[in-house]
């Protein structure tokens, strides 16, 4: 501590002494003016059970012997025996030792260091008064000494900077933070009470921010807070004690005030081009970028946009796609339309966030719609199979070049079958069909053989191309056949005979045999062995 400093003070630091008088002391204080300079002694006799106050001048801060002595104490018993003076305690033998000293013999007590309040706030000097063979002579007085208080000690605030945020647009006198500072001199006294007060605030326009002098509350001063304005305040509060007086100490703080985004910007979209022409049949993903504006904090719910269709997308031909880095939404085309059936649309667009509008622009949204004019072009679309597929059923009387039906694609710009086609067999198992190339008529090349009827498991399934050279297009139908009526399901297939013959021998080593075969119109041929014959021929058994 600064003594020399707080010695020009003007506040003295005096001790205010208590005492309880228990016995037969007399007490004599000195009492220092210090207005004038001069001192007076005020003798005090005992008054049994009751507190007497004095004050001794004495200053905080400063060597306060040259006004020593500031009590004596004396026992009635000294009038006829010798008494000893002894006093005890803090300040004396206990810590901090040696602060007060007592003359043993006259009973003068005096302060022999400086003292400080916030160290030891109060003493209490232990006064005896003893006989030759260390009696008391009289009952044990306590003084109480109170050190009364002066203003060396400046405001502490408990942060260097206090952190707060609060809403924009939120309501005048919203309590933002409170501010925390304490002062070290005595409680309840002007030395400690603190004021505060905002010296500074950034940006500096005008006030948005007012503190209680006495609580440290920081409210808003009005509702004009606007993040989109300023998103961050800082203030400089100054906390000075004595009230804010003069005369008082002072500290300062700094203080960040956040100011937090609401939903209180109405987005709006910005096209290119309010028009769109797309080709029919067509799919598109990425047909038109619409960017959206708003002015609330970027990636929150209160920026983030949202944008859908109003009218005008009731065959579900287009989506909207958002991407939440950039809020630009991109219109696609995700069904194809028809020439044919539209020729021109006219889609309504609107657009809000995901978050809700905030109180103080509710009223004053109002839903607006943005139009896109969309032109559907007519192409030259080519032929298609209408149906896709055709379903057959063979039966055991049809043969060769048997005729089974057409199957003729369409031409889509006229609804027409089309002439500018040419027809041609896709996938064809076991080759079974045939078809005309400009009549698009279906035939059988064979009657169905056991080998085809087994291989194709009794249904064929084949396609059929549809090629248009001038466009460089083609397009496919499905060929379904029943094989069931073949004639082929119901018969044997386990080696059954169903014909049969001898084979005579040529010459004299090789005897005759008989044989039998299920197919003896298919027998390729028959070969002797030692044991008989094999006969060769598709899919039948020999026994």
């Amino acid at each position: 501590m600064n003594w020399p400093f707080f010695r020009t003070a003007a506040v003295l630091f005096i001790f205010l002494v208590v005492l309880e008088v228990n016995s037969e002391f007399r007490i004599q204080v000195r009492d220092y003016n210090t207005k004038n300079g001069t001192i007076k002694w005020h003798s005090i006799r005992r008054q049994k059970r009751e507190w007497i106050k004095f004050a001794a001048a004495c200053r905080e801060g400063e060597d306060n012997s040259k006004r020593n002595p500031i009590a004596k104490i004396h026992s009635d018993c000294a009038a006829n025996q010798q008494v000893t003076y002894r006093i005890s305690g803090v300040g004396i033998d206990q810590p901090p030792y040696g602060i007060f000293v007592i003359n043993q013999k006259t009973g003068e007590i005096n302060i022999t260091s400086i003292v400080d309040r916030e160290v030891t706030p109060f003493f209490i000097i232990y006064c005896r008064a003893l006989n030759a063979q260390g009696q008391d002579l009289e009952r044990p007085l306590e003084l109480r000494v109170r050190v009364l208080d002066i203003n060396d000690n400046p405001p502490v605030f408990s942060m260097s900077t206090f952190l707060g945020q609060i809403e924009e647009n939120s309501n005048a006198n919203t309590l933002v933070m409170r501010l925390n500072a304490t002062d070290a001199d005595e409680p309840n006294n002007l030395n400690s009470k603190i004021a505060f007060k905002i010296i500074r605030q950034e940006p500096s326009d005008s006030p948005m921010f007012i503190i209680n002098r006495y609580t440290g509350e920081i409210r808003t001063m009005n509702n004009f807070l606007d993040r989109e304005q300023y998103s961050q305040y800082s203030l400089a509060v100054r906390g000075s004690d004595r009230d804010g007086g003069a005369d008082g100490m002072s500290a300062e703080c700094e203080c960040s005030i956040k100011i937090l985004d609401v939903n209180d910007n109405i987005p709006y979209m910005e096209l290119p081009s309010n028009s769109l022409q797309i080709e029919e049949n067509s799919l598109n993903s990425n047909l038109l970028q619409i960017r959206v504006i708003d002015l609330d904090e970027e990636f929150s719910a209160n920026w983030l946009a949202v944008i859908f269709f109003i009218s005008g997308n009731e065959g579900g031909w287009f989506d909207i796609e958002m991407n939440e880095r950039t809020n630009v939404g991109t219109l696609k085309i995700v069904k194809p339309l028809d020439y044919e059936e539209v020729k021109n649309l006219q889609l309504s667009l609107g657009v809000r966030n995901k978050a809700e509008f905030h109180q103080s622009i509710m009223s004053q949204y109002k839903l607006t719609a943005t139009a896109i004019s969309v032109t559907v072009l007519n192409v030259i679309e080519g032929s298609v199979f209408r149906p896709g597929s055709k379903t057959y059923v063979v039966t055991s009387s049809m043969g060769q070049n048997y005729k089974l039906g057409e199957f003729i694609a369409t031409d889509l710009d006229t609804g027409l079958p089309s002439t500018t086609v040419r027809y041609v067999m896709g996938n064809n198992p076991t080759d079974l069909l045939a078809i005309d190339s400009k009549t698009g008529i279906i035939t059988l090349r064979n009657k169905v053989t056991r080998e085809q009827y087994n291989l194709l498991g009794k249904k064929y399934q084949g396609t059929i191309l549809s090629i248009d050279d001038a466009l460089q297009r083609t397009c496919t139908g499905t060929i379904n056949i029943d094989l069931e009526g073949s004639g082929w399901e119901d018969r044997q297939t386990d080696g059954a005979v169903t014909g049969g013959g001898t084979i005579t021998s040529t010459n004299d080593f090789t005897p005759s045999y008989e044989y039998t075969t299920t197919n003896t119109e298919d027998v390729y041929s028959v070969t002797p062995t030692g044991n008989g014959v094999r006969v060769r021929h598709p899919l039948d058994n020999v026994h």
